[in-house]
């Protein structure tokens, strides 16, 4: 089975969430030895991965844990998995959720059913994630490997689907239940886009279909589609743990928020975005070979809120003071101006560390440097911004001229 929750009769038809979750680690007919340099079909030099499966478990979760702050209200989850025994040893519950395989059939079966569920009303919404292997032809192609790649049936491509497939086929049409799909469509792609160069000597090899896409109908769904990585590049994940960038899009999806309302907080599509790259640049941007750089795609994304906060989310913060002999003289102090409590906090003189590391609840702040004791040779100096993910930073000169 495939449809590990199922509240379509407690929500309003006309505002569920409806996600797909698929990972797929375990490839069963892949080679278990490594490729050679020129590998070509039906394996393309791909083999078993052991992060996919576990990082759509951990969105499975938090999708659970976090359906209170969503924009509707969470109708439905259908979770295909494939786990490595690596994933399993990590996390027991991938074998008793009540998963199905990610199978081709299984994959089409479930995208159809997801797809039936969207078409309830146009305020829907959906979710799509996928990870696992993923190829391309071209640089705008996203081409989704399914557990039973490369079995020797059909042609070499015939178990993975494109994306752009799924993404058509889920869009409205003139008239028909087609007309009534959700309006509010996100999806999340997190496989390598990488062009095997033994694609060049064969025709082009048709990919598999999981429906028929009509044609008509105005498109006006908001489509935010989130590629792990740019065309041509790969995409990382940890062995028993989730991806890259699975990895930042959790931790993006609670902290890569603006303010709606003084007590609302919410995180948008170019939020997310945004939160996801500094995520990985962070973390990852200085080990070699790890390079990452999340791609976002679709259309009709502004304003498109996919979670919201409860509180201010969490904010690193940098304060630099210039010159360097200003730093002996120099007190520090840090307002919160949004509730007006005075001063918060207070450092030196002498200032330490630079530059000084907070973290600080999103919001507006006031920071002001004094000399102590008064002398002509620095003067004070004050700043105040709005403080938001995923970083700030506060230069403060208190050089005289």
């Amino acid at each position: 089975m495939a449809l590990v929750l199922d509240r379509r009769t407690e929500v309003d038809e006309d505002s569920g969430l409806h996600v797909l979750l698929v990972g797929v680690s375990h490839y069963p007919h892949l080679p278990e030895t490594p490729p050679p340099a020129d590998a070509g079909p039906p394996d393309f030099g791909l083999r078993s991965l052991s992060s996919p499966s576990i990082t759509a478990y951990r969105l499975y979760e938090w999708l659970l844990e976090r359906q209170d702050f969503l924009p509707v209200p969470l109708a439905t989850i259908r979770l295909l998995l494939s786990p490595s025994q690596r994933e399993l040893d990590a996390e027991p519950e991938l074998n008793t959720v009540g998963a199905g395989s990610a199978t081709m059939q299984d994959f089409a079966q479930a995208v159809s059913d997801w797809r039936a569920d969207a078409r309830a009303h146009p305020d829907g919404m959906t979710w799509l994630y996928y990870g696992g292997h993923g190829l391309q032809r071209n640089r705008e192609e996203a081409i989704l490997t399914l557990q039973d790649f490369g079995d020797g049936v059909g042609g070499s491509l015939s178990k993975t689907v494109q994306l752009r497939h799924v993404i058509n086929g889920m869009a409205p049409t003139a008239d028909g239940p087609q007309h009534s799909v959700a309006r509010r469509q996100i999806y999340f792609s997190d496989a390598c886009r990488e062009a095997p160069l033994a694609l060049r000597d064969y025709e082009r090899m048709s990919t598999g279909t999981v429906f028929d896409v009509p044609l008509g109908g105005e498109d006006d769904r908001a489509v935010p589609v989130f590629y792990a990585t740019y065309g041509g590049a790969r995409a990382w994940g940890r062995r028993g743990t989730v991806s890259n960038f699975g990895e930042a899009l959790l931790h993006a999806l609670m902290v890569a928020a603006d303010r709606e309302t003084d007590a609302r907080w919410s995180v948008r599509v170019y939020d997310l975005h945004e939160g996801i790259a500094a995520y990985l640049e962070e973390h990852y941007g200085h080990v070699e070979g790890l390079t990452q750089e999340v791609v976002l795609g679709g259309q009709n994304t502004d304003n498109l809120v996919l979670h919201t906060l409860d509180t201010p989310p969490e904010v690193g913060v940098d304060i630099w003071v210039d010159p360097a002999g200003a730093r002996d003289v120099a007190r520090l102090q840090l307002v919160n101006l949004v509730d007006e409590a005075g001063i918060q906090h207070q450092w030196g003189p002498p200032l330490d560390a630079q530059p000084l590391h907070l973290t600080l609840p999103a919001g507006m702040y006031r920071v002001q440097a004094d000399i102590v004791p008064p002398t002509d040779a620095f003067h004070g100096a004050t700043t105040h911004d709005y403080v938001r993910p995923p970083h700030r930073t506060w230069t403060l000169d208190l050089q005289s001229p």
